[in-house]
């Protein structure tokens, strides 16, 4: 991979098309991707950034609420960069903003039906540069089987090319391309000239395709890069079952639904559970307990569980 950042094609901006539904379907079927400039209220964006100064300052990996997200050096605990249970729901003022609203509404036609599956993300700065930029490459339609989603990823901070940000591969959409051994896909499946990239600003939001290769970039600044991404339904998409574990084994799950209503499906070998990112176990008692939050994507008869995963 011969690539650097900096050498990275740049993504189209849509957000003069936003008035023009068939201009963005015939974009959105073309390039896999939506990318508009600036459409979000950056008020909205900028309390979502602090909730997420607040939890770096509280862990000691910046020295303040207020500045920049200089990294002090502090080392993470565990796996991630921030608490999620600090966070809790603080998307969804995000998702509800007006701005947003009005945003999905138009590239769906319809308001947006939000999904429980958020990741929060504070990418600490990179000690080396891989070689491959795309390191991480992969499809979130691969770990999330029975979803019609969006990803939408939106940052919540200026991110020029030193701190990395997001690539996506432009018309590569069409099935999966994971071959089921790795998290990654291979490099060889995606053409390296397809990546695009852009340097961000809050107000920007970048919709793609769930098979839609993706990857984070290095971040080679001494800034913690912030953005959060979002996944929502597409128009007239089945909704899953969202509540609390009622029981669980390995043959079924009862799940006491948003509606209070309780919902047991059918657990099979082609069941895809998982827990927090992207393991994937044979056993839903290996991730899951009673009283545990989960949202279960299910068959046309919404009698069997296609997916069982954690929901935020």
């Amino acid at each position: 991979m011969g690539s650097t950042i900096a050498e990275i094609a740049t993504l189209r901006d849509s957000a003069d098309v936003l008035d023009d539904h068939e201009e963005l379907n015939r974009r959105w079927n073309a390039d896999g991707y939506l990318f508009l400039r600036g459409v979000l209220d950056t008020d909205a964006v900028e309390r979502l950034r602090r909730a997420y100064m607040n939890c770096l300052h509280e862990q000691g990996l910046v020295t303040s609420v207020d500045g920049e997200s200089v990294w002090t050096g502090e080392p993470v605990k565990g796996s991630r960069a921030i608490e999620y249970e600090d966070l809790g729901e603080a998307w969804r003022a995000l998702a509800n903003d007006p701005g947003t609203e009005r945003t999905l509404r138009v590239v769906l036609g319809e308001s947006p039906s939000w999904l429980p599956i958020v990741s929060y993300r504070a990418a600490l700065p990179s000690e080396s540069t891989p070689d491959d930029p795309f390191v991480a490459r992969h499809q979130d339609g691969f770990y999330n089987p029975g979803l019609d989603l969006r990803i939408c990823w939106i940052p919540l901070m200026p991110i020029p090319a030193d701190l990395g940000g997001l690539a996506v591969a432009e018309a590569h959409h069409s099935g999966v391309l994971h071959d089921g051994k790795s998290q990654a896909i291979p490099a060889e499946k995606v053409a390296e000239e397809s990546w695009r990239r852009i340097d961000y600003l809050p107000g920007d939001i970048l919709i793609f395709n769930k098979f839609t290769p993706h990857s984070g970039l290095a971040n080679t600044s001494d800034r913690i890069r912030l953005s959060i991404d979002i996944r929502v339904l597409n128009t007239a998409a089945p909704k899953p079952v969202v509540g609390a574990v009622e029981s669980i084994d390995d043959s079924s799950v009862t799940i006491h639904d948003e509606d209070g209503a309780d919902v047991t499906l059918a657990i099979d070998d082609s069941t895809y559970i998982r827990g927090l990112g992207a393991v994937q176990s044979r056993s839903a008692r290996a991730h899951f307990t009673t009283g545990d939050r989960v949202l279960a994507a299910t068959d046309a008869g919404r009698t069997r569980a296609v997916l069982v995963r954690t929901a935020t």
